[in-house]
C-alpha cells in the first residue's frame, strides 16, 4: 500500500522586490497592474504585502502562452 502525504503544503510568498525583481517593474508598475485587474492580489503577511508564489508563477506562465 502506497502512503499519499495529504498534509497542505506550506505556501511561499514573494515581497514587492521579488516581484519588482522578478518581473523588472517599478512598485507602482506593480500596483498599477493590480488595481487594472492584470496582476494577482498581494496578501498581507505580518507586517509586510507579499503576493503568494503559486499566483506569481500562474500569472507568468500565462504570459508566456
Amino acid at each position: 500500500m502506497v502512503k499519499r502525504d495529504l498534509t497542505p503544503k506550506s505556501e511561499q510568498f514573494l515581497l514587492i522586490e521579488e516581484i519588482m525583481r522578478l518581473t523588472r517593474r517599478s512598485r507602482p508598475t506593480i500596483y498599477r497592474w493590480y488595481k487594472a485587474g492584470i496582476f494577482p492580489r498581494p496578501h498581507k503577511v505580518g507586517g509586510s504585502i507579499s503576493w503568494k508564489k503559486s499566483e506569481y508563477d500562474s500569472w507568468a506562465r500565462e504570459l508566456t502562452n
